[in-house]
């Protein structure tokens, strides 16, 4: 559940931004990444959407579903 890690990491910078500059109309665009080091190799979805059901597949839910890809270095 890496994606919904990262989702609430930038949710909590964003507020922090917002909290700081409340004039803010817009959002600064945050890139997740992930450093991996492991003898495992990295296989959690790395789309936010594909942790949510029927998330990609519905016609209806897409549009309401947070969707995201984090860049990961599997070292």
């Amino acid at each position: 559940l890496m994606a919904l890690r990262l989702l609430g990491y930038m949710v909590r910078v964003w507020e922090r931004y917002v909290g700081e500059e409340p004039q803010a109309r817009q959002l600064p665009p945050i890139v997740p990444f992930v450093l991996h080091q492991s003898a495992r190799v990295w296989t959690a979805p790395r789309n936010f959407a594909d942790l949510i059901e029927g998330g990609r597949e519905d016609a209806g839910l897409p549009p309401f579903t947070p969707d995201f890809r984090y860049d990961l270095l599997d070292l």
